[in-house]
């Protein structure tokens, strides 16, 4: 529902989201929460590994970006 409510907020989503939560659900909202097109910047360590259809991002034209601190 969260995301439903941002992409009607945004007009269709939002540019750039942040996944910075560590957990499968704040890396799926940020995907879902983004506009056709948009870019998803994952910033979380994570503990567990997580199971993202890659037609989430494929289909939509979404970018999705990694950050890696060292």
């Amino acid at each position: 529902m969260p995301c439903k409510k941002i992409r009607a907020l945004t007009n269709g989503g939002a540019d750039v989201c942040f996944e910075v939560t560590g957990v499968e659900p704040g890396l799926l909202g940020a995907i879902e929460s983004s506009r056709t097109g948009g870019q998803a910047v994952i910033v979380s360590v994570w503990e567990k590994p997580v199971t993202v259809s890659p037609n989430a991002i494929v289909l939509r034209k979404d970018q999705l970006f990694v950050v890696i601190m060292s």
